[in-house]
């Protein structure tokens, strides 16, 4: 299973547009295979500034690193001469660049990385996601119901791992989709997509067993039992 974790950045950095109060985070770095949805999320219990954690779901553990890049917006900041960010390295003071009155980024959401889960033909499969957003915000879900059903949806609270939304899905035909979940935030304003293309194959044509196959985040794909 994966772990929702720090990850490592070699670069950060930060940038303000003061027209449409956008703060713009950026990180780049090496991060262990199998590792998805890398994202900076915003620590709300944290009092004198502005505080965020760069943070990914690593697991099963592998050899090697693969290159990343990252750029989230947070709308509606009052602001900053600098921000916090902790990645796996430790805390670091990250000073914010003004950007020029003609200089506007856009403010749509980055797209996160996409990451892909296979799953057998009328064999539940699972997506988890942190449960853990910022006050008053919210995370939504959206899917293709002419090839996906969502059996179920659940709060589990695993050893070790913290709280997390479990959504159980089946498959109605065979072949490519997508589920995509939306992250809202509260009283920082900010919209952040991460896309899962799910991939649905018979028995005859899957590659491997379905405990060999990585879904989101890194994360096997192991069939529910059914109930």
């Amino acid at each position: 299973m994966g772990f929702l974790q720090l990850i490592p950045a070699t670069r950060l950095s930060a940038a303000y547009e003061p027209m449409t109060k956008t703060l713009y985070l950026a990180a780049e770095g090496n991060a262990q295979n199998y590792t998805g949805g890398i994202a900076f999320h915003l620590d709300d219990t944290f009092v004198g500034g502005l505080k965020f954690k760069l943070m990914g779901w690593v697991g099963p553990l592998g050899k090697g690193t693969r290159a990343y890049k990252v750029d989230n917006a947070f709308k509606n900041i009052e602001a900053p001469k600098q921000v916090l960010i902790e990645d796996a390295h430790g805390t670091h003071t990250v000073p914010v660049r003004y950007l020029d009155a003609d200089v506007v980024r856009s403010a749509q959401p980055q797209a996160a990385n996409t990451d892909t889960l296979r799953a057998l033909y009328k064999m539940p499969f699972e997506v988890r996601w942190p449960a853990g957003v910022p006050s008053m915000g919210s995370v939504d879900i959206s899917y293709d119901d002419k090839l996906l059903v969502m059996e179920s949806a659940s709060i589990q609270h695993p050893g070790g791992r913290g709280t997390e939304i479990v959504w159980t899905f089946n498959s109605l035909q065979t072949g490519n989709s997508q589920i995509v979940i939306t992250v809202s935030g509260g009283i920082a304003q900010f919209v952040m997509k991460h896309s899962i293309d799910v991939q649905v194959f018979v028995l005859a044509a899957a590659q491997g067993t379905p405990s060999e196959q990585p879904s989101l985040s890194g994360e096997l794909v192991v069939p529910v039992p059914a109930r």
